[in-house]
């Protein structure tokens, strides 16, 4: 049981209705099922941000100073899952609503073949497998400033991956890295970005590919595009603007992958 008895209670009230009262064997059930969709793997970190997200359950008298990133960046991961499963869902099916008829017409996208934006069989978890994929939806049905956003988010968690393997949270410099303890939350990509980059200057990786100047600004132009896909009003990307930015794209990654694999 990974569940505290007083988090289970709140939880079994929390899923219940007044037609079939939920046990916790129920509540696994649930929690693995949503763990799943979101590719987490740790349960009884994915639990507490689950137990927040979805149900309004305080979770912070059950963890620990050390516990709290993790549950900090799955609550971030949730979010951001939950933000671009609403983009596509606005954009994959659409609806249209006739002038002359009062009921909406739901219009199905024709099937198309899966394009790869990304082909890439290394990931060090699901999550990233799970979030490969939803690019390469993306990609296929053409909607080019979700690709950017996801992008970002794909370099995001795998940098702050690399951080937190390599100098874990025994001290507070090291979790200040990527984390920032006063407001309980990840810091910026910019941020984030700049603190491997002192390090990569320190001499603190010793990995093959090595880790460089060059990388760093690669890291760079697609926090750049993410972000201007993610606050622009207007966004009009082509699929000659997608062929720059997959350009190399697939050997970044793979640096990155490497180097939190090797770690």
């Amino acid at each position: 049981m990974y569940i505290e008895k007083e988090l289970m209670e709140q939880l079994c009230k929390k899923m219940s209705n007044t037609e079939q009262p939920i046990t916790p064997r129920h509540v696994h059930r649930i929690l693995d099922k949503k763990m799943k969709e979101l590719g987490f793997v740790d349960k009884r970190i994915s639990t507490f941000a689950i137990a927040n997200y979805y149900y309004d359950v305080n979770f912070r008298r059950f963890v620990s100073k050390q516990e709290l990133p993790e549950v900090e960046r799955n609550l971030k991961e949730i979010r951001d899952y939950e933000m671009k499963k609403s983009q596509l869902e606005q954009q994959i099916p659409q609806t249209q609503r006739s002038s002359n008829v009062k009921t909406v017409t739901k219009i199905v996208p024709e099937k198309k073949k899966l394009q790869k934006f990304i082909n890439i069989h290394t990931y060090p978890s699901d999550f990233y497998r799970k979030l490969q994929k939803d690019i390469n939806l993306a990609y296929t049905y053409e909607i080019y400033s979700a690709v950017l956003i996801l992008l970002r988010k794909l370099i995001e968690n795998l940098v702050i991956g690399i951080l937190r393997k390599k100098y874990g949270s025994k001290t507070k410099d090291n979790v200040n890295l990527y984390f920032n303890t006063d407001r309980k939350q990840f810091k910026p990509l910019n941020t984030i970005i700049k603190n491997l980059d002192s390090k990569i200057k320190e001499k603190d990786f010793d990995v093959f590919p090595p880790l460089n100047n060059d990388l760093i600004k690669e890291l760079n132009k697609y926090r750049e595009a993410g972000n201007s896909s993610a606050h622009t009003i207007e966004v009009d990307l082509t699929k000659d603007d997608m062929k720059k930015y997959k350009k190399n794209l697939e050997f970044i990654l793979n640096i990155l992958i490497q180097t939190f694999n090797s770690l």
